[in-house]
């Protein structure tokens, strides 16, 4: 198939190949259901993050701590001022994922990946129980029916991932660029700092399968797809959408 474009002649097979490249970078995974997920800022906008209290590397180094610990008011949030927001894989198939915490935060936002601890699940929103979101009670609720809460802190220990949306759709080569460079950033960011940990890749969740990214072929192969991105008549390849 060839498309036309500014005048040149353009082999669409030949272009619809920036996703192939990312897929060599990445295998496949098992999530485990009893992961919990703390989910920090939309991709693209780690210099925001880097800027305030929830930075990638002091979470990393301290562990995850509620808005009383960080002096914040905590009036965002159903956390309130004790409790750190959490969201969790309630079901196995993508569909019934949709219009929660999970699905809405792990497919656009750098999440934090924890195990091994025992949230309080939060019940169905009421403006009565929502009155003492700010406060130490622990009857917590949320409209998300997936979201947990975990008094007081986190420790750094518990922490066993990252989650980094890699795979998605974008026509904006720019954009989608700029969450490639953040991907490496924060790759050799945490090598800076001697901290082993994995990245997964939760665009492609299907039942219990996800990707892991491989850093070390990521960051060999990051000058070659940014190339290929930079070339005239790139193509983006798009996740095909189920119908539900």
């Amino acid at each position: 198939m060839v498309q036309e474009k500014k005048g040149v002649q353009i082999d669409m097979e030949e272009k619809l190949n920036i996703n192939k490249l990312v897929e060599k970078v990445e295998t496949p995974a098992t999530i485990e259901m009893e992961w919990y997920y703390h989910s920090l800022i939309k991709i693209g906008r780690s210099e925001t993050l880097s800027m305030n209290d929830k930075s990638l590397i002091s979470i990393l180094k301290e562990g995850i701590k509620c808005n009383k610990l960080l002096k914040r008011s905590g009036k965002d949030g159903s956390n309130g001022r004790y409790y750190i927001s959490l969201s969790k894989n309630v079901a196995l198939h993508d569909r019934d994922n949709r219009g929660t915490a999970f699905y809405k935060f792990l497919k656009n936002y750098i999440s934090i990946i924890i195990d091994d601890i025992n949230p309080i699940r939060c019940g169905k929103y009421s403006r009565l129980k929502g009155l003492l979101s700010n406060t130490k009670y622990t009857g917590r609720t949320s409209s998300y029916y997936d979201e947990y809460h975990e008094f007081w802190e986190i420790k750094p220990e518990k922490i066993i991932g990252l989650v980094y949306p890699l795979y998605i759709r974008l026509e904006n080569n720019e954009l989608y660029k700029k969450y490639l460079e953040e991907l490496r950033n924060i790759i050799l960011t945490i090598r800076e700092i001697n901290i082993d940990i994995p990245i997964y890749d939760y665009s492609r969740l299907e039942g219990e399968t996800i990707h892991l990214i491989n850093t070390e072929l990521f960051l060999e192969n990051y000058d070659k797809i940014i190339e290929e991105m930079e070339m005239d008549g790139f193509i983006k390849v798009y996740i095909p959408r189920k119908n539900k």
